[in-house]
């Protein structure tokens, strides 16, 4: 038995391993491609159906369904929108001490009308508005903006700025009460037509006009320069439409609106404004902005009815920027000028008769980028007010007058988003227009300081 069973093992094992081999070496592959197969087959019947299903609608056609999704579109609106804002305070000091505590009067009692247009005279006018009183501490605008820019996916956009401080109390003053310091500063909606080369906004928005902005952190000064006080509007409330005739190059612009700074019209007549931005070079940019327009209010009197075809307003205000020249890196220059008139807005000292006024404004500007936290700069300007008509303030003797400035300041980055200015400045005037102490002269000297933290 032993024998047979050492007989038969070998064999045993002998006959494994031919059976082994004669089975197939590929089956285990054929097996993997049958699966893959099967799945195929199953991808391709879903494919299918999908197929024989009602065509799913468009994104913006689900967003503006009447389903309920509309508020998809709404929230989509507020989801790619920006938050932005900053708050600006000051302080301002005048060496000079004027009696009355005001930076840029006489402070003679007969001083008393609000400049038109302009902001509230305040103690008897000045010729300061953002800084008009001395030896004072100021929160001068604490801004919220929502902005979103239209794109190529949603045509539609927005903007609103609303500041809140005494500054709101300048440039929001003709439809606001003085003692408000709250104002909508812009809040308009901006659409994109014909392959996005045209921008139509509606609504309340900045002028077109001037070197410098309300909001101070644009500036390169804390005060702002007289062409921007009394020769330019501040915002406008109406239509404008951009069209980028060489996109990144050249830009017109036109529009008509209620007037300078008007959110509600107070006449019959509208403004018109024409804009055209050359930008030949990254480090070129210069504008031609023309307003043309009745200002007055109606049946203020004046030629026309209603001031519908009489007593126009005319501006005409040209920019050019240079900035981050080869030559020069980190330096930026600007040359502001105004020319503007007014028809039958004050009376002839010779026949007592209404005639025109004129105005002329003129600045130079010029900022150096030292490092990443030291920015020096230098402002010029000047007004020729030779009716006293935009500075308004001519009943107490000092009417036709030629007002001028230079401005010194020093800008610091303290901080992330956060910005400390200091700034001498020195006002001129050719009659004796200023107080120094309780006397006229025809200079006064302030310095400022101003903190701006952004987020």
């Amino acid at each position: 038995m032993k024998r047979i069973s050492v007989v038969l093992a070998p064999a045993f094992v002998l006959a494994l391993a031919l059976s082994a081999l004669a089975q197939d070496p590929n089956q285990d592959l054929r097996k993997e491609v049958n699966e893959l197969k099967d799945k195929v087959r199953v991808l391709e019947q879903e494919k299918d159906a999908q197929k024989a299903a009602p065509a799913a609608p468009a994104k913006e056609a689900q967003l503006l369904s009447a389903e309920g999704e509309g508020a998809g579109l709404f929230n989509r609106l507020f989801a790619d929108a920006k938050v932005t804002g900053f708050v600006d305070t000051g302080f301002t000091y005048n060496l000079d001490r004027p009696a009355n505590g005001i930076n840029g009067n006489t402070g003679d009692s007969s001083l008393s009308t609000t400049p038109p247009g302009l902001f509230p005279a305040g103690d008897g006018g000045s010729v300061r508005a953002f800084d008009q009183k001395s030896r004072s501490f100021y929160i001068h605008n604490a801004q919220l903006s929502l902005n979103r820019a239209p794109t190529k996916e949603l045509k539609a956009g927005y903007n609103i700025d609303l500041s809140f401080g005494s500054d709101a109390n300048v440039f929001g003053t003709l439809d606001s009460n003085l003692t408000d310091f709250f104002d909508v500063q812009e809040a308009n909606v901006q659409v994109l037509l014909f392959e996005d080369k045209l921008t139509i906004t509606a609504g309340k928005f900045a002028t077109f006009a001037g070197m410098e902005v309300i909001e101070s952190g644009s500036n390169n000064q804390y005060s702002r320069g007289l062409p921007f006080l009394f020769a330019i509007p501040f915002t406008h409330t109406g239509v404008r439409a951009s069209y980028a005739v060489v996109p990144d190059m050249l830009t017109f612009c036109a529009g008509v609106n209620n007037g300078w700074d008007r959110a509600v019209d107070n006449n019959d007549a509208k403004t018109g404004e024409f804009m055209l931005c050359y930008t030949p070079t990254k480090w070129l940019s210069a504008s031609g902005v023309v307003y043309y327009g009745a200002e007055k209010a109606r049946n203020s009197g004046g030629f026309g009815t209603n001031n519908e075809v009489g007593d126009k307003r005319f501006l005409a205000d040209f920019v050019v920027t240079v900035k981050d020249l080869p030559a020069l890196p980190g330096w930026s220059f600007g040359v502001n000028f105004d020319i503007g008139s007014e028809e039958n807005v004050v009376t002839s000292p010779t026949t007592g008769l209404p005639e025109d006024a004129d105005w002329t404004g003129f600045g130079l500007y010029a900022k150096w980028k030292v490092n990443d936290w030291f920015s020096p700069s230098i402002r010029y300007t000047m007004l020729d007010d030779n009716d006293g008509y935009r500075t308004a303030l001519g009943a107490g003797g000092v009417k036709e007058k030629t007002l001028s400035e230079v401005t010194i300041t020093g800008e610091f980055a303290v901080a992330a988003s956060t910005i400390f200015r200091i700034e001498l400045r020195h006002d001129m005037c050719d009659e004796d227009f200023f107080l120094n102490g309780d006397k006229k002269d025809d200079t006064q000297t302030t310095v400022g300081a101003e903190l701006i933290i952004s987020f």
